[in-house]
């Protein structure tokens, strides 16, 4: 059994499909600037900094969005 799965995503992976019934999750901007998370449950956002990370609760819909054209790797650790 996985107990935890990581996923790397670039900019062609933000392409604002809403990720859901996952988690807990933790995103981490590894690279690059100018990410969004929004929540599609609570239709809330937070810009994400490189070098920082934002914890997501298990079962939230959400997905990114990118406001730039800067190149960017954000890591997504999920616990199973």
């Amino acid at each position: 059994n996985e107990k935890a799965v990581a996923y790397r995503l670039t900019p062609a992976d933000l392409n604002q499909q809403i990720i859901q019934e996952r988690g807990p999750m933790i995103a981490e901007l590894v690279s690059g600037n100018g990410i969004i998370f929004h929540n599609s449950t609570t239709n809330q956002t937070k810009e994400i900094e490189a070098g920082k990370y934002l914890y997501i609760e298990p079962g939230v819909a959400f997905y990114f969005s990118a406001t730039g054209k800067s190149n960017i790797e954000l890591i997504l650790f999920e616990i199973k």
